[in-house]
């Protein structure tokens, strides 16, 4: 059996709707996540527009680690309510 690749620089997003349903999921390149802005993750207009309430991303570096795992969850108008981070060392941030 072959070996299943880990993803390396890139961070996986997946968009909740309010019910729980998936609404989106998509990759973006790990550098483009800390240099440009994505509307998944910097527009409430977007996800209010889409409907997502939980946004889920894993960001893995360039050798293939878990960086770290996020969840955000939104209202209505796509503002963020609460944030959480779990790093690769343990650290965990909330906002």
């Amino acid at each position: 059996m072959g070996k299943k690749l880990r993803p390396r620089s890139v961070v996986l997003l997946t968009g909740y709707g309010p019910t729980g349903d998936i609404v989106i999921e998509t990759s973006i390149p790990y550098e483009e996540y800390y240099d440009e802005l994505n509307p998944l993750i910097d527009d409430d207009e977007y996800r209010a527009r889409y409907g997502i309430r939980r946004l889920c991303g894993d960001i893995y570096n360039s050798s293939g680690e878990l960086q770290s795992h996020f969840e955000n969850e939104y209202d209505q108008t796509g503002a963020i309510i609460h944030g959480k981070a779990v790093h690769a060392d343990g650290t965990v941030t909330e906002t």
